[in-house]
């Protein structure tokens, strides 16, 4: 289309849509926004979109959930085992124990070495249950050598 060509239909379009062959309903329109389908369409492909993520969403909840279990597991079993070291408990011979922290189950079993004169094993699980009621756990092993 030439200039002049386009210069003619926008004076056209100008004047009034009736005169220029245009409807009055198909002029205006494009000045209504979106409609009702439109919106409807959208928000199914949208939630459709929405419905094939929501696995994944849920998989990363529950992984968080467990790294958080899990790393709370690590911590109880370093600090018995700190703890068993810092009061020299170890130099008293073999020891078992069991205690509870935090809905978890922590198990601990220190042993003398039979072959190495001064050296000590330790030992220490931490077990827990998820919410949808599997078993977990969390093992440190360790081992201390003394100057007795």
């Amino acid at each position: 289309m030439n200039l002049k060509k386009m210069k003619r239909l926008i004076h056209r379009l100008s004047i009034h849509p009736v005169k220029a062959g245009l409807h009055p309903a198909r002029v205006h329109k494009k000045n209504k926004g979106i409609t009702l389908l439109e919106v409807m369409v959208a928000m199914t492909i949208f939630s459709a979109g929405f419905l094939c993520l929501l696995p994944m969403i849920v998989t990363a909840i529950k992984g968080n959930e467990f790294a958080e279990d899990y790393t709370k597991a690590t911590s109880f079993n370093q600090a018995k085992a700190e703890e068993l070291k810092s009061t020299h408990s170890f130099l008293a011979g073999d020891s078992d124990g069991v205690d509870t922290v935090e809905n978890m189950t922590r198990t601990w079993r220190v042993r003398r070495d039979a072959t190495l004169t001064h050296y000590y094993s330790m030992t220490v699980v931490t077990s827990w249950y998820t919410d949808d009621g599997r078993a977990h756990q969390c093992s440190l092993y360790t081992g201390e050598s003394t100057t007795e």
